[in-house]
């Protein structure tokens, strides 16, 4: 019944020590300037991913001039002259 105990214990500690020690490093791992950059744009980019191909449903393929960008509506508007009623 001791050894069982005994065992019980020395796990218990393990994985105390291991969930304290993860925390900390966790901690001091996402702190640092440049690691909060790498996953800002991680996250941008999966976030990015995620979204464009949902918002329109396809529309942009189907207008002419959308793949390279707003040129198709160079003139319909002049910049700074916009009214919207």
């Amino acid at each position: 019944m001791r050894k069982l105990l005994d065992t019980a214990a020395v796990v218990s500690l393990l994985i105390s020590g291991t969930l304290a020690a993860g925390s900390i490093y966790g901690y001091l791992y996402f702190s640092t300037p440049a690691n909060q950059e790498k996953l800002q744009k991680v996250l941008i980019d999966k976030v990015k991913g995620a979204l464009i191909p949902s918002v329109g449903g396809g529309l942009s393929k189907s207008l002419p001039g959308a793949a390279c960008g707003w040129g198709s509506l160079e003139g319909l508007v002049s910049p700074g002259k916009v009214k919207l009623f």
